[in-house]
């Protein structure tokens, strides 16, 4: 339990719910839930209505948000007790990435090249990144409340923190569960210079997922 809540605070306990589930068969499951953690389709970042979920090591989107992005309408057939998933024909209904512009089921046409991760911006640039589990091992949540907007507020250092309000795409790297990187910037909401003075500093290439220890 205790690596589940020092993995990411914004984890949670997910029920599959509904009556239209016998109840032998509803399982409850723990999941990571990270806005910050971006989903790009073609290269382009969707704008999406929920984050993702990380349930044992694989990532989840609801799927009438996946269903948006692949460009299928999904609905439930309480006649059958079925989830349908429909072709969009209207391009209105299509996902937006966060540049405005509209993605769509369809590929790219053309000879168009690729970038490769040397031709892309590093969001990392400049910023100062700390092994997030070894700084909430030490600082680790005193108290919780939910919000009625799903949101969860976790009370740390004496501050009430609400990770999904102030934690954006360039403050979170996940590796794998057990490493993951937080900027300076998000942990000074509730840190100070000194409190993180004790901990390794590292910089990050997003592009390529690298992680360096700075002296």
């Amino acid at each position: 339990m205790k690596k589940f809540i020092l993995g990411l605070f914004a984890g949670v306990a997910i029920t599959a719910s509904g009556s239209v589930f016998a109840d032998d068969i509803i399982s409850k499951v723990d999941a990571y839930i990270n806005p910050a953690i971006p989903v790009t389709l073609d290269g382009k970042t969707l704008s999406l209505d929920k984050p993702v979920a990380v349930i044992d090591g694989s990532s989840y989107l609801p799927l009438k948000t996946l269903g948006a992005v692949i460009g299928k309408e999904v609905g439930w057939n309480d006649k059958t007790q079925t989830i349908e998933l429909k072709s969009v024909t209207d391009p209105a209904k299509a996902v937006p990435s966060k540049d405005g512009e509209v993605n769509t089921s369809q590929p790219p046409k053309g000879d168009e090249t690729t970038p490769t991760a040397s031709d892309k911006v590093n969001i990392g640039e400049g910023i100062i990144y700390y092994n997030s589990l070894d700084v909430n091992e030490k600082y680790m949540p005193t108290g919780t409340k939910y919000l009625d907007d799903g949101s969860v507020v976790w009370l740390i250092n004496g501050k009430e923190i609400n990770q999904q309000a102030i934690m954006t795409q360039k403050d979170v790297l996940v590796v794998d569960p057990n490493h993951q990187y937080w900027s300076k910037n998000y942990f000074t909401h509730y840190l100070t210079e000194e409190q993180l003075a004790e901990f390794q500093k590292f910089s990050i290439d997003f592009n390529t997922k690298t992680v360096t220890p700075i002296k």
